[in-house]
C-alpha cells in the first residue's frame, strides 16, 4: 500500500519502509511508516503517515499529511524538518480516538527479541583555524551488542571512543541478567543495572535481516516520527 498509494501521488517514495508497531486508544495493534516526500506540482516538502488498524479480519488505514506552511527561501526543508516534531502532536491527538479490533495482543512477540542485535552509530565535525589553515576534527563513535535468549537471559556489550582524532578516549561496559516484555516494553534487569525500552517495532532491514527497534527509557517515547528518528536505536541481527 505504501509505494501502490503514496508512491503514485508523492515524488522520493522509497520502498520498502520501515515498519512500526504502536497500541491504539483501546490497546488494539496498528503497523505505521512515516517519511518526508515532495509534492509532485511544486516540489515542497511534507510528512507522510500511513498507519494499518487492525479492524477485525481487515487493516484499515489512515493517512495523515503534515505540511510546513511558510513557503520559499533557501531554509525551507531545514525550517519544516524542525516543525514535523512539534505538528505531529495533533497527529497523535486523533489518533487517540481510533479504536480497533483484536485487542490484547503483543506489540512484539518474545521470540521476534530473541536473537544476537548489534546498534552502532558515529558523528564527527571538522574545524579549520581561519589564520593558520589547521583542521582539527573529533568524533564520537559507539555501539551496543544484544543477545537475548530464550532463556529469557541476556548478555550486553557496549563500546565507544569519543574525543579529538588522535588523542581519543575508548571505554567499554557489559552486564548480563534477565529481560521480559510487558506491553510494550522490554525491561533488562542486570546484574549492574536496570534498563527500558520502549518496543516500537521488529521488521526485518531491507536486506531481509530481523531488527528490532527500540527507545530508551528517559528519552520522551513519542511514537512521533521525528522523535523516533531523533531517538530510536534500530538493531539489526548479526547472525
Amino acid at each position: 500500500m505504501w509505494q501502490e498509494r503514496i508512491g503514485a501521488d508523492w515524488n522520493g517514495v522509497q520502498p520498502n519502509p520501515l515498519v512500526m508497531r504502536r497500541f491504539m486508544s483501546n490497546e488494539a495493534r496498528a503497523f505505521f511508516t512515516a517519511a518526508v516526500v515532495r509534492a509532485k506540482n511544486n516540489d515542497r516538502s511534507f510528512r507522510v503517515s500511513l498507519s494499518l488498524v487492525e479492524a477485525g479480519d481487515r487493516l484499515e488505514p489512515l493517512v495523515f499529511i503534515q505540511s510546513f506552511m511558510t513557503p520559499g527561501g533557501l531554509g525551507e526543508a531545514m525550517s519544516a524538518s524542525f516543525s514535523w516534531n512539534t505538528s505531529y502532536a495533533r497527529v497523535g491527538e486523533a489518533l487517540k480516538g481510533v479504536r480497533g479490533s483484536p485487542v490484547g495482543l503483543p506489540l512484539v512477540d518474545d521470540a521476534e527479541v530473541v536473537g544476537h542485535f548489534r546498534y552502532g552509530t558515529s558523528s564527527a565535525a571538522q574545524w579549520v583555524n581561519a589564520y593558520t589553515g589547521g583542521s582539527t576534527m573529533t568524533a564520537v563513535s559507539y555501539s551496543i551488542d544484544y543477545t537475548f535468549g530464550t532463556n529469557r537471559e541476556f548478555q550486553y556489550k557496549f563500546g565507544g571512543a569519543s574525543g579529538q582524532v588522535g588523542a581519543m578516549k575508548f571505554g567499554s561496559e557489559d552486564d548480563q541478567g534477565t529481560w521480559s516484555v510487558k506491553h510494550d516494553v522490554l525491561t533488562l534487569t542486570g546484574a549492574k543495572r536496570t534498563r527500558r525500552y520502549l518496543l516500537i517495532g521488529a521488521a526485518r532491514s531491507p536486506e531481509g535481516k530481523r531488527t528490532v527497534y527500540l527507545v530508551q527509557e528517559g528519552q520522551g517515547w513519542s511514537l512521533s516520527p521525528g522523535a523516533i528518528g531523533r531517538d530510536g536505536e534500530l538493531y539489526v541481527a548479526v547472525d
